[in-house]
């Protein structure tokens, strides 16, 4: 690989990280180790920007809009548990174990095909 390439990738990748930096310090500056929400949040953020990615136009996969529509399930199901959702409920533990665990039974059987 010449040399003006590897520059160029390197480029990039700082470029690419920076970025990253730049969409992850608010989610990771609100982070405590103390709490499950979280965790939550982090994957919930992640799951967002997978989305973004695959139902917009940098997409590289085929089904990219229908893999969004999965991701976004997930996220829905996340974010019920994030915005406590279930708080007035009398069964409101059961409710929210449920959609973690349907969430992460999505990811489980979904996720190694996210990716382009």
């Amino acid at each position: 690989m010449k040399i003006s390439k590897k520059i160029k990738l390197k480029i990039r990748d700082f470029k690419i990280g920076m970025r990253n930096l730049q969409l992850w310090f608010p989610v990771i500056y609100k982070d405590r180790n103390w709490d499950h929400h979280y965790l939550y949040e982090i994957i919930y953020h992640k799951l967002f920007l997978m989305e973004m990615r695959q139902s917009g136009p940098d997409s590289c996969i085929e089904n990219g809009i229908e893999i969004a529509d999965e991701i976004r399930e997930v996220r829905m199901l996340l974010k019920n548990v994030i915005k406590d959702k279930y708080i007035d409920k009398d069964n409101s533990f059961e409710l929210e174990r449920n959609d973690v665990k349907k969430a992460f039974e999505i990811i489980g059987e979904k996720s190694q095909g996210w990716w382009d």
